[in-house]
């Protein structure tokens, strides 16, 4: 598997396949802000939904710390979410095709993967892209796995990777860094 370092890639299997991944320069003050927010919403009294259940390795703990909308669960996420939806946007619109397109994200969560704990390979499609957004990484980092074009991305602090929402993923066991993010789908809208 290749490890990428550089802002954007494109890897191409039987048609173009772009992934994205970039910093996106989230002040540390509010990264704080979203990982107490993130422990407070995994910390609640209850299980990963049925649906996801299925993803995440066998651990005891739960990985999902929220429902899948989470901004209905606290709006501390909105500045994120509207920054990602924006960036979405952008690489969307870069293609012709889609430059007369509105976009809205259609489901977001949160989750932190501690020691040993996984997801099993999935997509996300119907949707249109996909997306995750490292609150914090640590050394040494777990990758998000490409499973089906042998790429991994690094879980960095502060990386967005954006990815279309049909390409097959996974996570491998979590070294002994933890990982929070924000995952979800964006889809278009007339």
């Amino acid at each position: 598997r290749r490890k990428l370092e550089n802002m954007i890639t494109k890897t191409i299997i039987n048609h173009p396949i772009e992934i994205y991944h970039i910093n996106l320069g989230v002040p540390s003050e509010y990264r704080e802000e979203l990982i107490k927010e993130t422990y407070r919403l995994k910390n609640r009294n209850r299980q990963n939904s049925e649906v996801f259940k299925h993803l995440f390795s066998e651990e005891k703990e739960k990985v999902i710390g929220s429902d899948y909308k989470v901004w209905e669960e606290s709006t501390v996420y909105t500045p994120l979410l509207e920054n990602i939806l924006r960036f979405v946007t952008s690489i969307s619109h870069a293609n012709p095709g889609n430059s007369g397109w509105d976009y809205k994200i259609l489901n977001s969560w949160v989750g932190i993967y501690g020691k040993n704990q996984s997801a099993k390979k999935h997509h996300h499609d119907p949707a249109y892209r996909s997306f995750c957004y490292y609150i914090s990484g640590e050394e040494p980092y777990t990758p998000m796995v490409f499973n089906d074009i042998g790429l991994e991305i690094d879980a960095i602090t502060d990386r967005l990777i954006v990815f279309p929402s049909f390409v097959n993923h996974s996570v491998p066991p979590c070294n002994e860094g933890e990982r929070i993010m924000v995952a979800g789908n964006v889809v278009p809208v007339n």
